[in-house]
């Protein structure tokens, strides 16, 4: 039976949904509830279309009542020629409705679009799921700046066993710039001990023979501002001897540290 409702009682529907009422919004819910799959299309078209993050959400629980061709529309959408904004509005409800999304996340990691990324990685944090952390420590290594640094970025964030030696080893390799300022925040956000000396070496400004050079400012400024994220005398000490070094942004965060030396 070909079912639609009226122009403006989808448009009081969806006011409902975003009126931040909860009894609007339970009323709403329930009539939409009580027409089951004749509303798909509506439902879906709150999810890739409304701002409101509640009325996505109400929409998404909504659809994942209806069962697995449902969900299965929603799901198709991500890799279908829809509006970056789209696929971000879905991205940040899609495990509301599944947590079976791992081949449509793999693509959104990558997306061109950083708001589409940025909504990939923030459902990477919430499922937190082994395999999908594989992926990341995979991205981090990738030859594409953009993409390593959002996995770099994502790793830092959910500090899985072994990541700071692979943040390490990218330091110690990486030549790109963007994937080198993303390491040295993550380490910052890690936050531990073991991360000191690898940080100490990027603030060095000889250089070795002609195949080392020094590290640019931005790097050098990110992995300053890591070291104070460490609270361990060491990361102290070595910010403590850059008082008079050339970048303006390391000699406040030195000049920060050393007078929170004890003096004897």
């Amino acid at each position: 039976m070909n079912f639609q409702l009226e122009p403006i009682t989808q448009k009081l529907l969806v006011e409902d949904l975003k009126s931040g009422e909860p009894t609007r919004q339970r009323n709403a819910a329930q009539l939409l509830q009580t027409l089951g799959s004749r509303v798909a299309a509506l439902l879906i078209d709150i999810v890739k279309g409304e701002q409101d993050y509640r009325a996505r959400q109400i929409a998404a629980i909504l659809l994942q009542k209806q069962g697995p061709y449902a969900v299965e529309r929603v799901k198709r959408l991500l890799v279908l020629e829809i509006s970056a904004e789209e696929r971000m509005r879905i991205m940040n409800i899609i495990d509301i409705l599944t947590p079976d999304v791992k081949d449509e996340l793999v693509f959104a990691m990558g997306d061109e679009d950083p708001k589409v990324r940025k909504a990939a990685y923030g459902l990477v944090e919430r499922m937190n799921d082994g395999e999908i952390i594989e992926w990341l420590f995979e991205f981090a290594r990738s030859q594409q700046p953009v993409l390593a640094a959002g996995a770099i970025k994502c790793l830092g964030k959910l500090g899985p066993p072994e990541v700071e030696k692979a943040l390490i080893e990218l330091l110690n390799s990486s030549k790109d710039e963007t994937v080198l300022v993303a390491c040295c925040r993550a380490l910052g956000q890690i936050a531990q001990p073991t991360c000191i000396e690898a940080l100490s070496k990027i603030l060095e400004t000889k250089t070795f023979l002609f195949f080392h050079k020094a590290n640019s400012d931005p790097v050098r400024a990110a992995a300053a501002f890591a070291l104070t994220q460490i609270p361990h005398p060491k990361a102290t000490h070595h910010l403590a001897q850059l008082v008079n070094d050339r970048d303006p942004r390391i000699r406040q965060v030195a000049q920060n540290s050393a007078q929170s030396i004890p003096s004897n």
